[in-house]
């Protein structure tokens, strides 16, 4: 819910937008993050880091998790790819706002999970190499179609 949002004042939306908007991206950050747990998808447990005890990671909001998975993907291209000089070795996304809006993170975590050697995988490299925030931003959206 939204805190001082009515029944009433959602049948005059137009009227109440700020709550209205709070209240569907709510909503949507519930329906889209809600599975994300370890006990709905046991193979989350494999973003464990070395030695740690996945009931650690058990008690990790969505969005923990969410940003545990990006920065997997961030390692595993770094590892697989230590001839790029694109990326910083120590290129990591602490939050999934100010982190993204670059589109680099998203352009990796495209390239290392799309089927290689596919249109889309073609997208990511591309958005890579773009010299531009603006071209990888575009890369990734052409990627993610």
């Amino acid at each position: 819910g939204v805190q001082g949002l009515s029944p009433r004042q959602l049948v005059d939306a137009p009227s109440h937008q700020q709550g209205t908007l709070q209240l569907v991206w709510n909503l949507t950050r519930s329906a889209l993050l809600g599975p994300i747990k370890t006990s709905k998808m046991p193979q989350l447990n494999g973003l464990c880091l070395v030695g740690e005890d996945p009931a650690v990671l058990a008690k990790y909001r969505p969005e923990q998790v969410l940003l545990r998975w990006v920065n997997h993907h961030i390692r595993g291209y770094l590892e697989a790819s230590p001839e790029q000089a694109a990326v910083p070795r120590t290129f990591r996304v602490t939050n999934l706002h100010a982190d993204l809006a670059d589109a680099l993170a998203l352009a990796i975590v495209l390239h290392q999970v799309l089927p290689h050697r596919s249109a889309a995988w073609d997208a990511a490299c591309a958005a890579l190499g773009a010299s531009s925030t603006s071209e990888r931003a575009e890369g990734v959206l052409e990627a993610a179609r």
